[in-house]
């Protein structure tokens, strides 16, 4: 199995995540990372790419398989796909979304309920652009790399609350989270 940490999130971004699951090792073979059904997951990688498969119980159940997973994807674990398998030197992270978070997100998203898994790209967000992801790639330690991840979301949320700011007429920088 990969060795799991479950790091929490800065107080700037408690509001909208909890924390972050980080699975790490180097596998020749494919060995499993569980998934809850019915949920709605972005996977980010640190690092060099490496081999992801998204199936069923079994790796015999595979249904997708991504050689190169090397920037963000959403993860849309419906009926049947219960599993991510990982092989080769990986540092994937998934954050964890507080109710407010995921509701941001959604609100932001263009689903794509017919596939499991997809580009994060694809949904238009600005976030986690070709920079960002280029940055991923190049770090030299997991640590710096979560660095990157959490200022990206930090960025995400902050421009939300701005709008929303905006959008409600609130303009009391003391009810602004993100104040400096």
């Amino acid at each position: 199995m990969t060795d799991q940490d479950f790091l929490l999130a800065s107080s700037t971004l408690s509001e909208f995540i909890t924390g972050f699951l980080h699975f790490k090792g180097e596998f020749e073979s494919p060995v499993q990372i569980p998934m809850y059904e019915n949920s709605l997951c972005i996977g980010i990688p640190l690092g060099k790419p490496f081999d992801l498969y998204l199936g069923g119980n079994n790796l015999e159940e595979e249904s997708i398989y991504i050689e190169s997973f090397d920037k963000p994807y959403v993860i849309n674990a419906q009926e049947g796909i219960h599993h991510i398998w990982v092989s080769g030197k990986i540092s994937l992270v998934i954050p964890v979304f507080t109710t407010k978070g995921t509701d941001i997100l959604l609100q932001n998203f263009v689903l794509h309920p017919n596939q499991n898994i997809y580009p994060l790209s694809r949904n238009g967000l600005p976030i986690f652009n070709l920079l960002v992801r280029k940055q991923l790639r190049a770090i030299q330690n997991d640590q710096e790399g979560l660095e990157i991840v959490e200022k990206e979301f930090a960025r995400f949320f902050k421009k939300h609350s701005c709008e929303e700011r905006v959008k409600s007429g609130n303009n009391n920088s003391e009810d602004f989270i993100f104040n400096n």
